[in-house]
């Protein structure tokens, strides 16, 4: 397959407008993998794509989701300098696209079954949570109240997202991998990983992509409601959360590779 100028473009993230200009050049070449990437919102979705983006020639086929304005306005808690960076690339390794649709089957939506690459990306359910609880109540306000409740359906939607990932993975065999977004925090090695399994070679290396993408690196310092910390603790200094969430059952995470509530509630310091 040859991609056109009609057919895709090759900067699946965007950008601030003062870099809008940068982006009027396309590139043509052999598309050598498709790649379909599924995470359930808040475990680092935003983070693995730009991962990808620093790792590949990405390319991603319009939709309504490219030039949202929401979605531009997030840029703007990022650092413009590590966005560019993540254009670069070794003098030696030639242009070899990858396409990566993280709309396959909708947005947020629980992976299916294709002919090609397949990545899941999963993340600690109770950071997930909590980052989802701080960027609708102090973002999009669509939760103006912390109830156990709200907090249990939550929980409850991760499980269903991810048991349905842990059924279509098998059946995708070499086509599948399962990424955790704390192994890619720790370390370039993930990314190494990530890059043998698409089976093409970076265009720049996974230490320096990994290095570029360290939280306190990529966003700006400062006030942010998007980008927060990028850390799976930053839940236990926060006494009306781990309340609610020790008013709900005791929901077990271990089928995904995480503990139960109890588990992370006994994290929690006793007060002095």
């Amino acid at each position: 397959m040859v991609w056109s100028e009609s057919a895709a473009v090759t900067y699946p993230l965007v950008m601030p407008d003062h870099l809008r200009p940068m982006r009027s050049t396309y590139h043509f070449g052999t598309l050598l993998k498709e790649v379909n990437f599924f995470a359930y919102p808040r475990t680092g979705g935003h983070f693995f794509y730009y991962c990808l983006s620093g790792l590949f020639d990405l390319v991603v086929s319009p939709h309504q989701f490219l030039h949202h304005e929401e979605a531009l306005d997030r840029q703007n808690e990022l650092n413009p300098d590590v966005l560019y960076a993540l254009d670069l690339r070794e003098p030696d390794v030639p242009y070899r696209p990858v396409r990566a649709d993280a709309l396959v089957a909708g947005v947020h939506a629980t992976p299916i079954d294709a002919n090609c690459l397949t990545i899941v990306l999963i993340r600690d359910p109770i950071a997930t949570a909590y980052s989802r609880y701080r960027v609708e109540r102090d973002r999009w306000g669509g939760v103006t109240e912390l109830t156990p409740a709200w907090l249990l359906e939550e929980l409850t939607r991760y499980s269903e997202f991810y048991a349905k990932s842990m059924e279509v993975l098998p059946r995708q065999g070499n086509r599948g991998l399962l990424v955790r977004y704390e192994d890619i925090a720790a370390g370039p090695g993930e990314l190494d990983r990530i890059a043998a399994f698409v089976g093409v070679v970076p265009k720049l290396r996974s230490s320096f992509v990994w290095s570029l993408l360290r939280f306190e690196n990529i966003v700006k310092p400062g006030s942010r409601t998007f980008y927060r910390s990028g850390s799976n603790d930053a839940w236990l200094g926060d006494s009306p959360w781990t309340e609610t969430l020790s008013a709900i059952p005791d929901l077990s995470f271990e089928q995904f590779g995480y503990g139960s509530v109890a588990a992370h509630l006994s994290r929690v310091e006793s007060p002095h």
